[in-house]
């Protein structure tokens, strides 16, 4: 029986904290490995361990809407040059492929709001979901349907610990606090020396958003920034999703096992290959 009916992977996420915590792995003959052999073990691992029966693996495709609103949303972030890295993505990809995972992606579309899309449909639906990602923005998205799986500390993360750790304020009113702190790995700036428990003791103190920013004369001044930020932070999924997830059945063994064998086998990944065959390239 299925932990999940639905698992939702923040790819790129996954991947960079692969590489960031593996990124001294490499073949024989000097190929990075770190963030390929690291996610697709992390795939696996939650596949077996909470048997999804749908799976779909979100990538980014680009932040346009954002930047409309604020040109310096993620301008902090630099695009990489490192071609092995990007060469090791190409192949994550073609591997989920090969495996039979599920994967999606949409121009100008940030993985987040795809993530939120699809979570909100199987919500409605009557289904759980898990989302696999250490990215906070995610938080939002709890509920009682909805659990958060950060894979590098291998911690669950529920609408109730939320709720305990903000002193019951419900997830969907996250973004709120976002706003006025801000987001430095977005390059969202919030209201100076204004940090999390000071934000949720005002939003506490007062109720709502437009209420805080009325009554609490150090955020009345950035009024038009923290509304700025709530956009940028706030995620823009809605219901009705242009892709149905149950399309994205996980299938009962590999799709493709001599095409993913030859993937595991060029980048030396023998310990991926032997879990493998000792499960007959079962998934379930």
């Amino acid at each position: 029986m299925s932990d999940y009916d639905l698992v939702l992977v923040d790819g790129l996420n996954l991947f960079f904290r692969n590489q960031h915590k593996l990124g001294h792995l490499s073949t024989s003959e000097g190929s990075t490995t770190g963030g390929l052999y690291g996610s697709i073990r992390s795939i696996l691992k939650i596949v077996k361990d909470y048997k999804p029966d749908f799976f779909m693996v979100c990538w980014d495709g680009g932040n346009q809407s954002r930047t409309a609103i604020d040109p310096e949303y993620k301008a902090n972030r630099e695009r990489s040059d490192d071609q092995g890295m990007w060469n090791q993505l190409e192949v994550l990809s073609l591997m989920m492929d090969d495996m039979g995972f599920g994967q999606h992606w949409e121009p100008g579309k940030e993985a987040d709001d795809l993530i939120a899309e699809f979570t909100y449909d199987a919500t409605q639906g009557g289904h759980t979901t898990l989302i696999v990602s250490e990215d906070h923005d995610f938080l939002q998205l709890l509920s009682p349907s909805t659990t958060i799986f950060k894979p590098m500390k291998k911690e669950l993360i529920t609408d109730e610990h939320f709720r305990e750790w903000y002193g019951g304020l419900p997830p969907w009113r996250y973004p709120e606090i976002q706003a006025i702190t801000g987001c430095g790995t977005d390059n969202i700036s919030g209201v100076p020396r204004v940090g999390e428990k000071t934000a949720l003791k005002y939003l506490q103190r007062h109720g709502f958003l437009g209420r805080t920013l009325a009554k609490e004369s150090k955020l009345t001044e950035f009024t038009e920034k923290i509304l700025t930020n709530l956009q940028l932070v706030r995620l823009h999924g809605s219901l009705g999703s242009s892709v149905d997830y149950m399309l994205f059945k996980v299938p009962e063994q590999i799709l493709r096992p001599t095409r993913v064998l030859y993937s595991l086998e060029q980048f030396e990944m023998n310990s991926i290959v032997n879990n493998l065959e000792k499960n007959d390239w079962k998934l379930k």
